[in-house]
C-alpha cells in the first residue's frame, strides 16, 4: 500500500519551523496501528532521526528506569546512540509509556535540551503522568486518529469520487448514480473503518475480517 497522506502531518512537519527554541516536546497519541509510526517515517527519512522503540527495545527501557536524574537520560542516549544533544537530527521515543521514569524527565527537555527537536509516540501517553504531573507549557499534543472517510477513499484510490464530493452543491445535486456510488463506498467505510492496515488489506481484495 502506496503512503496515504495524513491530515495532521502538516501541523507535524510546520511545527518545528514556524517555532523558535527552546522547544516543547511534541506528544502524538493514537490508538494501536493507527498509523504513528508510519507518519513520522513519511515525514522524517532515516537519516533525519533517531528512532527508539521502548516496545522493541525493553532493555533500554529498563536503563531509562534505572537513571536517577535527567542528566543520566541524557548521556544514557548520547552514548546508545552516538548522538550529542541538540544536532540536527529529530529524537523519537516511540511507546514511550512503558518507562515507568521517562514520564518525570519529560518536562526538562525544553528547559535542558532547548533547542532539541523531540517527538514522544504512543497509544496510551496518558500513562506517562500517572505518577508524574503532566508537564504543561512544555509540551504540545497532537492526536493521530484512523482513516477518515477522505483518507479511506484516497487508499481505495477513488479520487474521482473525492472529487464529486468536494464539489458537490445544493444548486448542483449529484445524480442518483453518483449519489448510489458515494453511499456504498461510505457504507463499506463504516465496516472495513480506518486503521491502515486492515485498510490495506481490503484494498488489496485479501481478507480483512481477521484483522478487524
Amino acid at each position: 500500500m502506496y503512503y496515504i497522506p495524513r491530515l495532521i502531518e502538516n501541523n507535524i512537519r510546520n511545527y518545528f519551523k514556524i517555532h523558535e527554541p527552546p522547544y516543547n516536546c511534541l506528544l502524538l497519541s493514537g490508538v494501536r496501528q493507527c498509523g504513528k509510526s508510519t507518519l513520522l517515517e513519511h515525514l522524517y527519512p532515516t537519516n533525519e532521526h533517531i528512532h527508539i522503540n521502548l516496545a522493541l527495545e525493553s532493555a533500554f527501557c529498563d536503563a531509562i528506569d534505572n537513571t536517577k536524574s535527567f542528566d543520566d537520560f541524557t548521556f544514557l542516549i548520547e552514548t546508545k546512540y552516538n548522538y550529542k544533544i541538540g544536532e540536527e537530527k529529530i529524537i523519537i521515543i516511540d511507546e514511550a509509556q512503558l518507562s515507568k521514569k521517562f514520564g518525570a524527565y519529560i518536562r526538562f527537555i525544553k528547559e535542558k535540551w532547548k533547542i532539541q527537536k523531540v517527538i514522544v509516540t504512543g497509544s496510551t501517553l496518558s500513562d506517562l503522568f500517572e505518577d508524574h504531573p503532566k508537564p504543561t507549557g512544555r509540551i504540545y499534543e497532537f492526536i493521530l486518529r484512523p482513516f477518515n472517510f477522505f483518507e479511506f477513499l484516497t487508499s481505495l484510490k477513488k479520487e474521482v469520487i473525492i472529487e464529486k464530493i468536494k464539489n458537490w452543491s445544493i444548486y448542483l445535486p449529484h445524480s442518483e448514480t453518483i449519489h448510489h456510488e458515494i453511499i456504498k463506498l461510505m457504507q463499506e467505510y463504516l465496516i472495513v473503518r480506518g486503521l491502515p492496515e486492515v485498510v490495506s488489506t481490503y484494498a488489496d481484495n485479501k481478507d480483512y475480517l481477521g484483522l478487524l
